[in-house]
């Protein structure tokens, strides 16, 4: 039976007004990671004229520590700075917040919890482990080189295990939203129950390695990204598909097998 235009938007619009906040939910924490829909969150950028940009800019021109500093004087091999550094940062965050000019949650002085918090968010923390692993390798560059790869390794870790995983995930309680009146919040971990997850992990980095590569080329990557399109669909419904099906899936139903 053939759906013309105007049932598809009547049955969308049921459909977000039955699954609305959990929709609106899935969107902005994809935004947030910064997978798709990252437009959306323009509306809480400080415009330019604001006085708390002025400030901003003052702090970084006057070298005002941050939490970078304590890093880096870390690094440097500048362990008493990078300490100093960050308990001046912790009793900026105290009087912050004792006096309601900064983040309340952030910078308590009492309790485990507060004093766990103050040393994550000042990198006093981090400068810990950092002088730790120094002292090992007994050599500035030598930390400076560890540090960098594990950063990188970190990063590609958090991508592969998490962010793509993401896409997949949200795809799947979209669908699910069309059919069932009701989606739990469990569905977020359902790769985990089927143990599927390092699967679908590795065949969206294949797709996103394929991707990659077809930017290098004249158009490919817009005809690609649109050839590729439905991939996370797929593997939602199909999380045990290989990388390879997925994506010859997609072209023909995208109608891309031309581009093969």
């Amino acid at each position: 039976m053939r759906i013309n235009r105007k049932e598809i938007k009547r049955r969308a619009r049921h459909v977000v007004k039955r699954h609305y906040f959990l929709l609106v939910a899935l969107c902005l924490v994809a935004a947030a990671i910064g997978t798709e829909f990252t437009g959306s969150l323009d509306f809480l950028k400080i415009p330019s004229g604001e006085p708390v940009a002025v400030e901003t800019a003052n702090a970084v021109v006057t070298g005002q520590p941050t939490m970078g500093s304590v890093i880096v004087e870390a690094l440097d091999g500048r362990s008493d700075e990078s300490k100093k550094t960050a308990e001046e940062l912790q009793k900026q965050a105290i009087r912050n917040t004792e006096e309601r000019s900064g983040a309340v949650i952030l910078g308590r002085s009492r309790g485990v919890l507060a004093h766990l918090v103050n040393e994550i968010s000042s990198g006093a923390l981090l400068a810990t482990v950092i002088t730790a692993v120094q002292s090992i390798l007994g050599s500035v560059r030598m930390t400076w080189i560890v540090f960098i790869i594990l950063s990188v390794l970190l990063f590609c870790a958090v991508n592969y295990l998490f962010i793509n995983i993401y896409t997949v995930i949200s795809r799947r309680m979209f669908l699910e939203s069309r059919i069932y009146e009701k989606v739990p919040v469990q569905r977020l971990v359902y790769l985990l129950r089927v143990k599927k997850w390092m699967k679908v992990s590795w065949t969206m980095l294949v797709v996103r390695f394929f991707q990659l590569l077809w930017l290098f080329t004249i158009i490919g990557g817009v005809i690609k990204y649109y050839a590729y399109f439905l991939v996370p669909y797929i593997v939602a419904e199909n999380p045990d598909i290989s990388a390879k099906q997925a994506i010859r899936l997609s072209q023909d139903m995208m109608c891309f097998s031309c581009f093969l």
